[in-house]
C-alpha cells in the first residue's frame, strides 16, 4: 500500500511538472488539443509563473485567441500580448519553450494578431473597432490599414443606415478623402432636409437654406420658413419683428395683411410731421390709415412749411373744421398773407390779406398773381347761377372779380387787368356786371321799400360797357336765391339748382325730371323740400296744411324713413341741424338724433368751422359737432358767416359780446383780438373795425 501510494504521488508530481511549462501549452495548441492547453495552463504552479511570466502571458494571449473564444476574450489575450510583448520578445526563456515545437514566437504572436483581429473584423462593431485599433496601433498591429479601412467601412455603414446627423457629421469629419464622403455627404443633406421639414426651429431650416442654397428642394424650405416666421410674427404683434420680416420677405403673398396690422399698431403712434407722414406713406402705400395719413400730412405740410397746395385740397376733401383757422395762421407765419376767400370750394384764385390789411390774388400753388392794393371788402350781392358761388370772387364759372380801390368799386380779371373802373358805390355781378355809381339815386318800390331800383351801368362780363339803365335791380341776398340755376362741367344751365348733385326741370309738357350732372333724366311726380346730402332730400308727399314728409335717396332712387321734423337742414361736419316746431337739434348722417331738440334758435344752418351760434333762454353759446360747450351764456356771439345761401366773410371766425366787451376768435379759440366798443364791430379782412373806424390788427400768432 505504501509503495502504490508513491508511485501515485510520483506520477502526480510527474504530471505536474509537464503543466507547469508554458511549453506545454504550447505544444497542445499546435496539436489543436484546445482542452488539455486550458487544463494545462490552469497546472502552471505559481513557481513557474515567478521564472518565466512572460511566456506564460503569451501561453494565456495565445489561449484566449482560440477558435470558440469570444470577441471580449480575443480582445483581452491580444491586449495582454502587446502589453507584454517587449518582455515576451526579449525573454530568454522564448527559446526553451519553443525549442523543438513547429511553432515559433513570431508564428505565435502572429496567431494572435490574425485571431483577434479576424473576429474583430467579423464583428464589425464601431466600438469594438475603436477599442481594438488602440491596442492594435501600440503594438503595430500588420494589418492595422486594414482595421483602420473596416472601421472606414462600418462608419460609412452606420451613417447611411441610419437618421443620425452626428454619425454623418463624424464621418466626415474623420475622413475628408474618404471615396465614400460624397455619399455620406448627399445622406447628411437629405437628413438635414427631412429636419428641416419637420422642425419648429427657424434657425435649423435657415441654416438649411444658408447651408444648401441650390439644392433642388431648396424652395420648399424657404417657404415654410417664410410661413412660420409669418405666423409666429403675425401672433406675436411686434412692429419690429413684423419690420423685419417685411424686409425678408417683400413679395409674401399676405403682406398687405401684414401691413395693415403694422399700421394698426403703428400708425396711433405716428407723429404729425410731415418726415413721419411720409415715411408711412412710403411703407404703407395700401392701409386702411392712408387716407387719414394723407390728410394729416397735408394739415403738417401746412403748418410746417404753409403749403398754399396741401391747404386748398385739405378743404375741398375735408370742407371747413375746426382745423382751417390754424392752418390760416400758420399760412400767414410762413408768407404773411392771411387768406380771406370766403369759399374755396371752386376758387381759382385765392383772395389774401397782407400786413397793412390789403387785399391781392394768388394761385392755388401760392404765386401772387395780382398784388395787394385793394380793399378786403366784400360784394354782398352777386349770388345766381353757377352752383351758388359768389361772382364776385375768381370760381371756376368766373374768371373776374368785385374788388375795392380808394373806396370805389370795380370789376378786374384773373390777370389783373381792370375792366370796370373803380369809380361805384355798389356792384353786382349776375349774368351781367351791375355798375352803381350812386347809391343816392334809387326808386323804391313794393310794400316797406322791399325793392330798390338803381340808376347806374350795365357791362358785359368781359367789361364790354353795354348801356345805362334807370331801373338795374340788384336785390337782396334771399331774393336771389331763387336765382340761382344747376349747370353741368361746360357751364351749361340744366335746371333748377337742388343740391351740388341734382337738379329738377320740367319739359315742354310740365313734366317734372331729376337730373344729375351728366343731363341724366328721372320722371318724379313729387318736389322736394330740403337737401340734407348730395343725395338725400326731404318730400313732402302731404300737402302744406297736412305735411307727410319723407327721405328720399336720389341715388338709389328710394324713399327711405318718414322724416319726423319740420325742418332739416344741410349736412356739416356730420350734422344736419332740424326743427321740431319748437326746438333745435341735430342728427347725424344715419339721420339719427345725437343732439336732442334742446336750443331756442341756431344762429345758422351749417356749422362754421366745426362750431355753431346756438341761444337757449336769451344766453348764447358756441357748440361743436359733439354737443360740446366751447364758448357759453355769452351776451350774444355774432358769426360773420351765418346765412342760408352762402358765405359772406372769412370761415371760422366769431364775434363774442358781452356788454361793450368784444373778443374776435376763431374756431380753434385763439383770440384775435378783443376791444370795447358801442356796437358790434365789423371784420374787414385780417383786421376788426370798431364805431369808431380804428382797426385792430388780428393776433395770428401760432404759439
Amino acid at each position: 500500500m505504501r509503495r502504490i501510494t508513491s508511485i501515485f504521488a510520483l506520477l502526480l508530481t510527474l504530471n505536474m511538472a509537464v503543466a507547469q511549462n508554458p511549453k506545454a501549452v504550447i505544444k497542445s495548441l499546435e496539436n489543436g488539443d484546445v482542452i488539455k492547453s486550458s487544463e494545462k495552463f490552469e497546472k502552471i504552479n505559481d513557481k513557474t509563473r515567478e521564472k518565466m511570466p512572460e511566456m506564460c502571458l503569451l501561453a494565456e494571449a495565445a489561449l484566449l485567441n482560440l477558435e470558440k473564444q469570444s470577441l471580449e476574450s480575443k480582445v483581452r489575450g491580444y491586449k495582454i500580448l502587446i502589453d507584454n510583448i517587449e518582455a515576451i520578445s526579449s525573454s530568454t526563456n522564448a527559446e526553451k519553450v519553443f525549442n523543438g515545437l513547429d511553432t515559433t514566437l513570431n508564428g505565435l504572436i502572429q496567431f494572435i494578431e490574425n485571431s483577434s483581429s479576424n473576429h474583430v473584423i467579423e464583428v464589425d462593431d464601431e466600438q469594438v473597432y475603436i477599442q481594438y485599433i488602440e491596442i492594435a496601433t501600440r503594438g503595430n498591429h500588420p494589418r492595422l490599414a486594414e482595421l483602420n479601412t473596416s472601421l472606414e467601412i462600418r462608419r460609412y455603414k452606420s451613417a447611411i443606415e441610419n437618421t443620425s446627423l452626428e454619425k454623418c457629421t463624424s464621418f466626415m469629419s474623420t475622413y475628408p478623402e474618404s471615396k465614400y464622403y460624397a455619399e455620406v455627404n448627399n445622406h447628411y443633406i437629405e437628413l438635414r432636409y427631412i429636419e428641416a421639414t419637420k422642425t419648429s426651429e427657424e434657425s435649423v431650416m435657415e441654416a438649411f437654406i444658408a447651408d444648401y442654397p441650390e439644392y433642388k428642394n431648396v424652395g420648399i424650405i424657404s417657404k415654410r420658413l417664410m410661413d412660420h416666421r409669418y405666423t409666429r410674427i403675425f401672433a406675436g404683434n411686434n412692429l419690429e419683428d413684423m419690420k423685419w420680416f417685411v424686409e425678408l420677405y417683400p413679395d409674401h403673398t399676405k403682406m398687405d395683411s401684414l401691413k395693415q396690422t403694422m399700421a394698426d399698431i403703428e400708425f396711433p403712434a405716428v407723429q404729425s410731421t410731415c418726415e413721419a407722414l411720409e415715411a408711412f406713406i412710403a411703407y404703407y402705400p395700401n392701409v386702411l390709415q392712408l387716407a387719414e395719413a394723407k390728410l394729416r400730412l397735408r394739415k403738417a405740410m401746412v403748418l410746417e412749411k404753409g403749403s398754399i397746395p396741401d391747404f386748398v385740397s385739405y378743404v375741398r376733401e375735408n370742407g371747413y373744421d375746426e382745423f382751417y383757422p390754424v392752418m390760416v395762421r400758420h399760412i400767414y407765419a410762413h408768407t404773411q398773407r392771411f387768406i380771406i376767400t370766403p369759399d374755396l370750394t371752386e376758387s381759382t384764385l385765392l383772395r389774401f390779406a397782407n400786413e397793412e390789411g390789403l387785399s391781392g390774388y394768388m394761385d392755388l400753388e401760392g404765386n401772387v398773381v395780382i398784388e395787394p392794393i385793394y380793399g378786403c371788402e366784400y360784394v354782398t350781392y352777386g349770388y345766381a347761377r353757377y352752383n351758388n358761388a359768389m361772382q364776385s370772387e375768381f370760381t371756376t364759372y368766373n374768371s373776374i372779380a368785385a374788388t375795392k380801390l380808394n373806396g370805389k368799386w370795380g370789376v378786374i380779371n384773373s390777370a389783373g387787368e381792370v375792366i370796370v373802373p373803380h369809380k361805384y358805390e355798389e356792384i353786382a355781378i349776375y349774368d351781367e356786371i351791375y355798375a352803381i355809381p350812386d347809391t343816392s339815386k334809387v326808386t323804391w318800390e313794393g310794400d316797406c321799400e322791399e325793392e330798390a331800383y338803381y340808376v347806374g351801368d350795365i357791362y358785359t362780363l368781359e367789361g364790354k360797357f353795354k348801356s345805362k339803365s334807370n331801373d338795374i335791380y340788384i336785390g337782396s341776398e334771399c331774393y336771389q336765391m331763387d336765382y340761382r340755376a344747376f349747370v353741368n362741367n361746360d357751364g351749361k344751365v340744366i335746371g333748377d339748382y337742388l343740391t351740388p348733385k341734382w337738379c329738377t326741370m320740367y319739359d315742354n309738357n310740365n313734366t317734372r325730371f331729376l337730373v344729375d350732372r351728366d343731363g341724366n333724366k328721372r320722371e318724379i311726380s313729387w318736389v322736394p323740400d330740403m337737401a340734407m346730402t348730395d343725395d338725400i332730400v326731404i318730400v313732402n308727399f302731404g300737402d302744406w296744411s297736412n305735411p307727410n314728409r319723407y327721405f328720399v335717396d336720389l341715388e338709389s332712387y328710394k324713399t327711405l324713413e318718414q322724416c319726423p321734423w319740420a325742418q332739416v337742414h344741410r349736412l356739416s361736419n356730420g350734422l344736419a341741424m332740424v326743427y321740431d316746431g319748437n326746438k333745435c337739434g341735430f342728427i347725424n348722417e344715419e339721420r339719427q338724433l345725437v343732439i336732442p331738440c334742446q336750443f331756442d334758435l341756431a344762429y345758422s344752418t351749417v356749422f362754421n368751422c366745426g362750431l355753431m351760434v346756438v341761444s337757449k333762454d336769451n344766453k348764447y353759446s358756441l357748440i361743436n359737432n359733439k354737443g360740446e360747450y366751447i364758448v357759453r351764456d355769452a351776451e350774444f356771439i355774432y358769426d360773420p358767416q351765418a346765412n342760408n345761401i352762402g358765405f359772406y366773410n372769412i370761415p371760422g371766425i366769431f364775434i363774442i359780446q358781452n356788454g361793450s366787451n368784444y373778443t374776435v376768435i376763431d374756431a380753434s379759440g385763439h383770440v384775435l383780438a378783443e376791444l370795447e366798443n358801442d356796437y358790434m364791430p365789423t371784420i374787414l379782412g385780417n383786421h376788426v373795425v370798431d364805431s369808431n373806424g380804428k382797426r385792430y390788427r388780428f393776433n395770428l400768432s401760432i404759439e
